[in-house]
């Protein structure tokens, strides 16, 4: 799919298995049905459905849930803003280790048409990732219980409703009603 060689694929068997591309048989890695189903596509000339599968599959990945948020707080993000976006998101602290990974996810969600080039250098999201992205719902915490319930992909946590609410003030931000108008 994107450049591969022994040595950066095996570096990144872990990523392709928690996206669903690989999975563990007898030890082994194999391709999983959802990968054989892209490569066939692209094998017989489908490239655009084989990356539509890609894109699906992926879709609700830490980075591109991650992008999807930055890019309803900002149309358009150069590509410095989406590495930074990542590398905060990624709470990797070392950025010297990480920004070639991450500058190579990057270039992978370009090639997939996750993120759209833009003749001013920058990048916006794929509307079909967006809409999907935006279908989230809103939390509303009531004050005055001492407890929330917060589902965060299958796990569900109980949380104390005041440590939310300042975790959320220090490191949230206040947006419009209409997140999709905030930026530019």
């Amino acid at each position: 799919m994107v450049n591969a060689s022994l040595s950066n694929v095996s570096e990144c068997l872990k990523f392709w298995k928690s996206l669903g591309m690989l999975e563990d048989q007898d030890g082994k890695s194999k391709p999983s049905q959802t990968l054989t189903a892209i490569v066939q596509k692209m094998e017989w000339g489908s490239d655009d459905d084989g990356w539509k599968l890609f894109r699906d599959a992926i879709g609700s990945s830490w980075f591109v849930s991650s992008l999807a948020v930055a890019f309803r707080l900002k149309k358009s993000l150069s590509e410095d803003e989406i590495l930074n976006t990542l590398g905060l998101t990624s709470k990797l602290p070392d950025r010297e280790k990480v920004e070639k990974p991450l500058k190579n996810l990057i270039q992978l969600l370009n090639i997939s048409k996750i993120l759209i080039p833009g003749d001013d250098g920058r990048y916006t999201l794929n509307p079909d990732i967006a809409s999907r992205q935006s279908t989230g719902t809103n939390m509303v915490v009531d004050d005055s219980k001492q407890m929330a319930q917060v589902r965060i992909g299958g796990d569900t946590y109980v949380v104390e409703v005041e440590a939310l609410r300042d975790f959320v003030k220090a490191n949230g931000k206040t947006v419009d009603t209409n997140v999709n108008s905030v930026g530019g």
